[in-house]
């Protein structure tokens, strides 16, 4: 095997990890866009409400007991 043949197998073995991260991360982020559209449309329909906090934020049902469901198992 020659340097250059060296040289074009790395560079494809690369490209392929490369796709194969990017193919992950496409997956991820359609992931948290669902997500995002699902909380979007239950605050639009006011199933839910959404708190600020200090860490971020908090989403709870309307109108249930914030004590009750902040409480982390």
């Amino acid at each position: 095997m020659t340097d250059t043949e060296l040289i074009v197998l790395v560079v494809f073995v690369g490209m392929g990890v490369y796709i194969s991260y990017l193919r992950a991360e496409l997956y991820k982020a359609k992931a948290v866009a669902a997500m995002m559209a699902m909380l979007i449309h239950d605050v639009a329909t006011k199933d839910v409400e959404i708190e600020r906090t200090e860490d971020g934020i908090r989403v709870y049902k309307y109108g249930a007991d914030r004590e009750a469901s902040s409480n982390k198992c």
